[in-house]
């Protein structure tokens, strides 16, 4: 019975330990790549958006954009694009868990990456926004949430994307109409 409890200890603790000393050999944040492989981050063409099998993404844009793959239709915001582009970036500045990929650029490009990780085992999500302008008083918006290891993210791709288009919604204090 003890040497039983001997290997069952053994592991449980062998992992964590294992973890926790390449994570110290490499740093956190390079556990995942050093042993999986790198990150590719292209810019999304979000008229032909890659089609994954996997459910560790969330999609969602504007009618017209992404059709036949997104998981759920962008709202449209009443707005200017240059403000829903400004509360979006309002709101992604008190991401704690976010880091910009993409310096936002001043050459008309509105897509910008961010990286977000998980808190404990820091695992790399990444978040792409493409910004439209659907004309001169409203805009909207395609996001592509991914996680680009394992299977499933239980759901973590889809509540974050949720999260903060309620936080941007909130932040322009306006309710966005459903697009689609």
């Amino acid at each position: 019975m003890r040497t039983a409890l001997i290997i069952l200890a053994v592991l449980i603790l062998l992992p964590p330990l294992a973890y926790l000393a390449f994570a110290a050999a490499v740093g956190r944040d390079q556990v995942w790549p050093a042993l999986l492989g790198p990150v590719a981050l292209p810019p999304v063409d979000f008229a032909a958006p890659p089609v994954v099998t996997t459910p560790n993404r969330w999609l969602t844009c504007p009618d017209g954009w992404c059709d036949g793959v997104r998981d759920a239709a962008s709202p449209v915001y009443p707005v200017p694009l240059a403000h829903l582009r400004a509360a979006w970036s309002a709101v992604l500045a008190r991401e704690a868990h976010a880091t910009p990929l993409r310096p936002e650029s001043t050459d008309g490009d509105d897509q910008l990456a961010y990286e977000f990780r998980t808190p404990v085992l820091r695992f790399p999500d990444t978040l792409t926004v493409q910004f439209v302008a659907l004309d001169a008083d409203s805009s909207s918006l395609a996001i592509l949430s991914r996680s680009h290891y394992g299977q499933s993210d239980f759901g973590a791709n889809q509540a974050r994307v949720e999260r903060l288009l309620g936080a941007v919604a909130a932040r322009l204090a306006v309710q966005p109409a459903a697009d689609g």
